[in-house]
């Protein structure tokens, strides 16, 4: 029930971010279990955790939650929709444990994650520990970077994938792993491979840990991870149709949460391209906001080359398009009403293979 935290559904800037996986020990699932809740203080976070998504889920096995199973339990709950977002993945497969590591999933408190196979514990002196996020969210407290833990082990593998195109990571953990991120010590050894996801964004993870003298121990974790790198920006207000020189753009830091939003590294490949539409100063350039920069331009007196046979005639003509190099542009010959269409070879130069008339007057 959150007769507690309706009255809190007014409140702006709400986020619902479902993890991609997840992990439970219940026959319920819970909200806590499939996503993270931003935009909330830590109390009312905690007590959203807990609205049940789908009940009776069985004892083992796999379980997938949609966007549209967590909207429905909001509603129910009387959730004002208009005040919140539901972002990151359109499902998550919650994986419940099988076997033997049901049994000890029985024994765990509830709201806690568990291994998804059965081994020795982890060294007793290694604790998991908490703290309050300042989005409102409950995450793993971040361990010194000596230890040998899990949590470390994941951060070195995440920066070790972006290694290549500079920058530096920055993670936050789904509630369903907190539990094993303190797993490790002194003889631990991890193998970690990227399930699904991409980087930036939400990424699942498959970890298996070793230790000496014990069965290997495979856990999957979640991640939200972030990228700050240096990307291209504008240096000016760039104007739609400007071409841009190198004193137009710098580098500057930005942080990415999607893949599709990562922007431009090298200064040099955006020079003498063309904007698309107004860059406000400040504003980084994506690929989207450019294009190679017309050759020829719509108006423009061009030198047509015509290739007839083995004769290669020179004469002029008028663009009546635009086109980069080796695009198609409609050319009307000059002192003729003949409209014909040839490629761009060069600046202010089309050349025709043949006749291809477009249009006569």
């Amino acid at each position: 029930m959150l007769a507690g935290v309706v009255c809190a559904g007014s409140a702006s800037g709400q986020e619902i971010r479902v993890w991609p996986t997840g992990a439970t020990t219940e026959s319920t699932v819970r909200l806590r279990d499939v996503a993270m809740i931003r935009g909330l203080d830590a109390k009312l976070a905690k007590e959203l955790g807990e609205l049940t998504i789908r009940s009776g889920a069985g004892t083992a096995g796999e379980v997938v939650v949609g966007a549209d199973d967590i909207r429905t339990a909001l509603s129910d709950a009387r959730w004002n929709m208009a005040e919140v977002t539901i972002s990151g993945s359109s499902r998550c497969i919650v994986r419940k444990p099988k076997g033997e590591a049901a049994a000890v999933a029985s024994a765990t408190p509830k709201g806690k994650a568990t291994r998804m196979t059965t081994t020795r514990p982890p060294a007793a002196h290694v604790k998991p520990a908490t703290h309050v996020a300042a989005s409102g969210g409950e995450q793993p407290e971040y361990r010194a970077p000596g230890e040998n833990t899990l949590e470390n082990a994941v951060r070195r593998y995440l920066q070790g994938r972006v290694a290549s195109q500079g920058g530096r990571v920055s993670v936050r953990f789904s509630s369903a792993s907190r539990e094993v991120l303190s797993a490790g010590g002194p003889d631990a050894k991890f193998e970690i491979q990227m399930r699904d996801g991409s980087l930036p964004g939400l990424v699942g993870l498959d970890v298996t840990i070793l230790r000496a003298e014990q069965q290997p121990e495979h856990v999957s974790v979640s991640v939200d991870a972030s990228v700050t790198r240096a990307v291209v920006v504008a240096r000016r207000g760039l104007n739609q149709g400007s071409i841009i020189k190198a004193g137009d753009v710098e580098t500057a830091e930005r942080t990415f949460s999607k893949r599709d939003d990562a922007g431009i590294t090298d200064l040099s490949s955006v020079v003498g391209r063309e904007v698309r539409s107004f860059v406000r100063a400040g504003d980084q350039l994506r690929a989207r906001d450019l294009r190679d920069a017309p050759m020829v331009r719509r108006g423009d007196l061009v030198t047509l080359w015509t290739r007839r046979g083995g004769l290669v005639i020179k004469s002029a003509g008028r663009a009546a398009g635009s086109g980069s190099l080796g695009d198609l542009v409609p050319i009307r010959v000059e002192g003729s009403a003949e409209m014909i269409q040839g490629s761009v070879t060069g600046p202010k130069t089309v050349t025709v293979e043949g006749t291809t008339q477009v249009a006569a007057k």
